[in-house]
């Protein structure tokens, strides 16, 4: 199994979500202290991120990446807090990387297909592996490797089709939670059909094309974990099985990050 893993996401949210599927699917073991990284991977932190505060790196917020070990493996999980910041996060992460002669072995991003055939953007994505070495993926969903070195794109939901990360997580939100799921859908629904919010610009983000499975989401977290966002909820209330490659929605996921961690 590979030595060092980066994987870069959009956002906090695909963090939480992929770390709960390391975790429970492939035994990884979150880090969740300072002190328990390498020199390395502590000399990465302060150069890269906001001090954590008294030794805590589980805080996204920072934005600290999530650290994940498995055996003598490590992961570096991070988030570029938005599409449009993908190519500079790996530029700043792969300069920190250089400068301590500290280099992943495998190296993937994760991205919303959105609304988009999710090839039109694997291309400009594709091409942010060659200038660090990496081979260029020609699949998305299929890890290349070559030179002991492996590059790889995954864009949710996956198998190739449109959508967003909450496409995943809303039939894990009706597995997890049937009742309580029935009861957002049908708010929501009901709310987005009335003429007010087809119509009036306050709810111009809601008429987006992920925004009402996004409102479903909040809906139903809102309940869970009132005043708190979704990924304390994500984090507390297993939303993701014990078994996720069992799981239809997070089957591929789970199948691309094993391909990344194989040797």
């Amino acid at each position: 199994m590979t030595q060092f893993c980066y994987i870069i996401t959009e956002g906090v949210l695909d963090v939480v979500l992929i770390t709960q599927v390391i975790q429970r699917g492939l035994g990884g073991e979150l880090v969740k202290r300072m002190h328990d990284l390498s020199d390395n991977g502590r000399t990465y932190v302060k150069k890269r991120f906001k001090f954590p505060y008294n030794d805590d790196i589980t805080r996204r917020s920072v934005p600290m990446p999530a650290f994940l070990q498995i055996g003598q493996s490590l992961i570096i999980l991070g988030n570029a807090q938005g599409l449009s910041r993908i190519k500079d996060t790996i530029e700043s992460d792969q300069e920190a990387f250089k400068h301590l002669d500290w280099y992943p072995d495998a190296m993937a991003v994760i991205y919303d297909a959105d609304n988009q055939p999710p090839m039109d953007r694997f291309s400009g994505f594709a091409e942010l592996f060659q200038p660090y070495g990496y081979p260029t993926p020609t699949h998305l969903e299929q890890v290349v490797r070559a030179n002991g070195l492996r590059a790889g794109l995954f864009a949710f939901p996956g198998q190739g089709r449109r959508g967003t990360l909450e496409d995943v997580l809303l039939p894990l939100a009706v597995n997890r939670f049937p009742e309580l799921s029935q009861y957002a859908v049908s708010y929501v629904d009901t709310w987005f059909a009335a003429d007010i919010a087809k119509n009036h610009p306050d709810f111009k983000e809601l008429r987006n094309p992920s925004g009402v499975r996004k409102a479903k989401l909040s809906a139903l977290a809102s309940l869970l974990k009132p005043a708190k966002p979704i990924t304390a909820s994500i984090e507390d209330q297993k939303w993701v099985p014990i078994t996720p490659e069992e799981s239809e929605p997070l089957a591929p996921l789970v199948s691309f990050v094993r391909q990344l961690l194989e040797p």
